[in-house]
């Protein structure tokens, strides 16, 4: 089993019980909040371990800033052109509906997925990863694990189901050509 320590890297912050947080865990530009009231009450310690290396992972590979011109875009285009903004919203749920993800679903996907693989190389644990996940959703594996929005209307990403089997087929292939054993 591989085992590698996460140090804290520079620029990173760990913010515990932030006051405002409505989710139990969340990142934006270097800093990791962290509801720990929730998270010491629901996760094993190696969960969190799991929750805070996939977090760090987002930073590492700079998430935010491959989202960001998608989303400012979006932002922009409601504030200048409404009735353009409304047009491309509705094209997304045309997309939506003909099976057809829109770029930042996939690429919101492709995210959480990537993050997902590095804090199981990070900290060596499938079997404690996917635990961690059933657990945020509470055991329901038909919950959406991320959603997008368009006219009102959150558009769902993947299930939590869709997101563990996946990653289950990601890290079997890399511990095949990697010859890794990991938990």
């Amino acid at each position: 089993m591989i085992r590698v320590r996460l140090q804290k890297p520079q620029g990173f912050t760990l913010i515990k019980n932030f006051p405002r947080l409505n989710l139990h865990i969340n990142w934006a530009w270097g800093k990791v909040y962290m509801n720990t009231s929730y998270v010491n009450g629901v996760l094993s310690t190696e969960e969190q371990q799991f929750v805070l290396a996939h977090e760090v992972a987002h930073i590492y590979m700079n998430h935010v800033p491959s989202k960001l011109p998608l989303e400012a875009f979006d932002e922009l285009l409601k504030q200048l052109a409404p009735k353009v903004s409304v047009a491309l919203d509705i094209l997304k749920l045309l997309l939506h509906i003909r099976g057809i993800p829109p770029p930042i679903s996939s690429l919101t996907k492709e995210q959480e997925l990537n993050a997902d693989i590095q804090a199981i190389l990070l900290t060596g644990n499938v079997t404690t990863a996917i635990s961690c996940l059933n657990k945020l959703v509470q055991g329901n594996l038909e919950t959406q694990s991320h959603t997008w929005e368009a006219l009102g209307v959150e558009i769902p990403v993947f299930t939590m189901r869709e997101r563990i089997e996946e990653l289950r087929r990601r890290i079997s292939e890399i511990s095949q050509y990697y010859r890794l054993r990991l938990g």
